[in-house]
């Protein structure tokens, strides 16, 4: 039986194939009829979905010329919607290709997957519960940012020639089901700190260097961009349930590599695992400020070492704290405002300052190689996150490896620099490579 009707006028720009775009932009494929309701000469859209016939409701705004949008979408928007059809973009090198790509998925009928309602709920404050995590402890006077447990890395320490023997895995592609399909909690984003901003107040703790991660509380661990993160058994039962937790899965300063080929594996191997650890920086399904998410951490998290000591710190503080983390080759500090709620996304709530500025742009082009690079990537060609979307060159940072063409970063990649400062045009002086986005 039809689940919904819908009618809309018929003009002559409304053809078949406006109809089969819409209804597959409203999450249904099958076989698309379209009629004419005879007392008002409007046109419905009947699709035959696994045998069963369902009336599609969709509203006149959702009719677009079939493909007409496509060349004016960005190559972010692109991905997105290749991503929905579950298409993968590794051997597409350009925009035109990936503009063919969509095209040819939307006249195929692919669908896009329809999200399902969440399951995480704001829970009640969690009862004291042991587990093997690394926590943020109460805040004190006194900042002791470089005291780090062993908390789940609790096998055995990683040696230099640990290190030298270990290489990266390689990028496991994401099957649809690695992908949260619900509505998970986003995650806050630190804004740059600069001299002008009064941090009097704000609670402090060391950047870490590793893989941003939200913990769901239902037994799982998806990335920033809710993918699944493929963690051994012993690791997410020692987790809590019925608290969702925002933290970082990190092996050791200057070791991001190392710790990116561990947590992304899609066979975890438990023995790699065990030089990982997971740090706890806030709960995002608590309500009330930082001070109170902070205790509800703690009592989820009792039995646990303290791993970060986090304290209220002025200015003065703060740039003795960072000299002190970068003399130990931390990567920087990260400041939370305290009578604030949770917020998923980037706000002045949450505050870092490293030495170089970062940030991330897309991959848009490569620039051939000259000299001692020819026959290789000596350039990629970048366009930035703003509103401006500037364009520009990322030349240094790579090695040997990352230049040659099969292991470049694909189009549409997400890539982090560092710069110096921005130019009086808004483009960034020096960008230096960092690496791909973890989550692309």
């Amino acid at each position: 039986m039809p689940t919904a009707i819908s009618f809309f006028p018929v003009g002559s720009s409304v053809t078949l194939q406006n109809l089969v775009n819409a209804a597959h932009y409203n999450g249904l494929c099958g076989t698309v009829q379209s009629g004419a309701d005879p007392q008002s000469s409007r046109q419905e859209v009947a699709i035959d979905v696994d045998g069963e016939k369902k009336v599609l409701a969709i509203k006149p705004a959702n009719l677009r010329p079939f493909n007409d949008d496509v060349l004016s979408m960005s190559i972010k928007e692109l991905l997105s919607e290749l991503a929905d059809y579950n298409i993968s973009t590794d051997t597409m090198k350009d925009k035109s290709s990936l503009q063919e790509a969509v095209i040819a998925a939307r006249k195929d009928g692919w669908r896009r997957p329809t999200k399902r309602k969440s399951v995480l709920k704001t829970p009640p404050p969690p009862p004291a519960a042991a587990a093997s995590a690394a926590a943020s402890s109460a805040a004190s006077d006194e900042c002791d940012i470089g005291k780090f447990s062993s908390g789940y890395n609790s096998g055995k320490k990683r040696t230099a020639s640990d290190a030298s023997d270990s290489k990266p895995s390689k990028k496991a592609k994401v099957n649809a089901s690695d992908t949260h399909q619900g509505s998970l909690p986003e995650l806050a984003l630190a804004k740059k700190w600069d001299e002008s901003m009064n941090v009097k107040g704000y609670y402090l703790s060391e950047k870490l260097d590793g893989m941003r991660c939200l913990w769901d509380g239902l037994g799982n661990l998806y990335s920033r961009n809710h993918n699944i993160i493929h963690a051994p058994s012993y690791f997410t039962q020692a987790l809590p349930t019925g608290i969702a937790l925002d933290g970082e899965l990190f092996v050791g300063r200057g070791e991001f590599q190392e710790c990116m080929s561990i947590v992304k594996q899609t066979k975890p191997d438990e023995q790699d695992w065990r030089r990982v650890t997971f740090f706890c920086f806030d709960a995002p399904s608590i309500a009330g400020g930082f001070d109170t998410r902070l205790q509800a951490v703690k009592e989820a998290l009792a039995n646990t070492d303290t791993s970060i000591a986090i304290a209220r710190v002025g200015k003065d503080h703060l740039l003795e704290e960072f000299a002190r983390v970068r003399n130990q080759n931390g990567e920087g500090i990260v400041l939370r405002k305290v009578n604030v709620p949770y917020r998923g996304k980037r706000t002045s709530d949450l505050l870092k300052y490293k030495e170089f500025m970062d940030a991330e742009a897309t991959v848009v082009g490569y620039q051939d190689g000259k000299g001692k690079h020819s026959g290789r990537m000596g350039a990629l060609i970048c366009q930035m996150l703003d509103t401006v979307r500037a364009e520009f060159k990322v030349r240094s940072g790579f090695s040997d490896d990352e230049r040659e063409w099969e292991n470049t970063p694909s189009i549409g990649s997400t890539i982090t620099y560092r710069y110096y400062e921005l130019t009086n045009d808004g483009k960034p002086r020096h960008p230096v490579f960092v690496r791909v986005r973890p989550d692309e």
